[in-house]
């Protein structure tokens, strides 16, 4: 079986050295460990600190070999790009492919140049489609969705969903890291299950066990599987809300955050529930643009009771809401786009400047009688538009 990695801070905190190992076996809170740099096998408790990679993806290398990691986008950016669309899923814009390898750590000025050279041939990799600029991996039946692993044999995988799903100890073996390497349905049947026993499992089992979970569940998904997705990161937001800091210093927010970015921004949704936790958790890294991709100001608007909170920070308003708000304005072509501008809420009213409004005022008059004459009436001047 593929095992994952774990990696975790030393005391000299967040900007020291880092020690990685195979994640062995977990109890609950606890976890095995055989370290990489001395063989030596240790139980150590689960903290804030404490990060999970499967061996081989490109998270494990950026980690394990930064210096190393810089060298392949010279070397190799056709497939290290690939590798980005393997394991990240889904359909990816070349803005979205450069933001996962920054986000990685790379320079964004050679990961920029490294596209110019790669962009024509990516499309040309066994197992890359290309479609109106976008880029999308789409595997082999065999294939498992991360790299760097060994292929599963084909009794590995515990796709035995019945016998699974109904056990909570299970569910927390099964939903660790060293999971996801394995069947790439596996995950999508085990929660299935946990979910049409109504939930009681997603409910009980260990807070890591489910956001392992919910990373493992990646690739294209049926509509039924994207909300169940979304239901049981829901429940995942709302434990954490109620959890105490000490059961919420298990999760890490940037596995955390990946589940965030995967799910569509709804009222009551998955997405919602997560973003008014890591609120309450991670304040200072709530701004970064991976919690917020793909979020427009509507989207925003939409969840404002949801978030009320989170959008009442400063740094929130400045950071996250006035730019997509502007950028609302600015794209603001019509009546109804001029409608929904309008419509906005008042916090995010404030953050976008009245000449600004203005501007969408005069833009779409040009095309359109109607707010030609509303533009005239509130400038104060005689209208002849019909």
């Amino acid at each position: 079986m593929q095992k994952a990695e774990i990696v975790v801070s030393k005391p000299s905190g967040p900007e020291g050295p880092v020690r990685t190992g195979e994640l062995l076996a977990r109890d609950r809170g606890m976890l095995t460990v055989r370290w990489d740099d001395d063989g030596s096998e240790e139980r150590v408790p689960i903290s804030a600190t404490t990060t999970f990679m499967p061996r081989g993806s490109l998270r494990h290398e950026a980690f394990a070999d930064p210096a190393g990691f810089a060298a392949r986008l010279e070397k190799d950016a056709v497939g290290l790009f690939a590798q980005v669309l393997r394991e990240v899923g889904g359909r990816q814009r070349s803005g979205d492919l450069k933001k996962h390898l920054g986000e990685l750590g790379l320079d964004s000025v050679a990961v920029d140049r490294a596209w110019r050279r790669a962009q024509k041939r990516l499309g040309e990799v066994e197992g890359v489609t290309e479609a109106n600029n976008a880029y999308r991996w789409r595997p082999a039946r065999h294939e498992a969705p991360v790299t760097g692993g060994e292929p599963p044999a084909e009794e590995a995988g515990p796709a035995a969903g019945a016998e699974v799903r109904a056990e909570p100890d299970a569910f927390a073996e099964a939903s660790t890291p060293a999971f996801t390497g394995e069947d790439a349905s596996a995950p999508r049947q085990l929660l299935r299950g946990l979910l049409e026993q109504g939930g009681r499992d997603v409910e009980a089992a260990p807070l890591p066990a489910v956001l392992d979970l919910l990373i493992a569940v990646d690739g294209d998904l049926t509509e039924d599987d994207e909300r169940r997705v979304d239901e049981a990161a829901r429940v995942l937001g709302n434990r954490l809300e109620s959890s105490s800091a000490e059961e919420r210093g298990t999760i890490g927010w940037d596995g955390l955050a990946k589940v965030a970015a995967r799910l569509p921004l709804t009222p009551g949704g998955g997405r919602s529930a997560l973003l008014a936790a890591a609120f309450e958790q991670w304040p200072e890294r709530i701004t970064e643009e991976i919690w917020w991709r793909d979020v427009d100001a509507l989207r925003l608007a939409a969840c404002e009771s949801d978030l009320r909170r989170l959008f009442s920070d400063a740094a929130v308003q400045e950071q996250v809401i006035a730019p997509r708000v502007k950028r609302e304005a600015a794209q603001t072509a019509n009546r109804k786009g001029l409608a929904q501008l309008l419509a906005l809420p008042a916090r995010f009213m404030e953050c976008l400047p009245a000449e600004e409004v203005a501007a969408a005022f005069r833009r779409v008059s040009r095309t359109d009688p109607y707010a030609a004459a509303w533009l005239d009436a509130l400038e104060g001047k005689s209208s002849s538009h019909h």
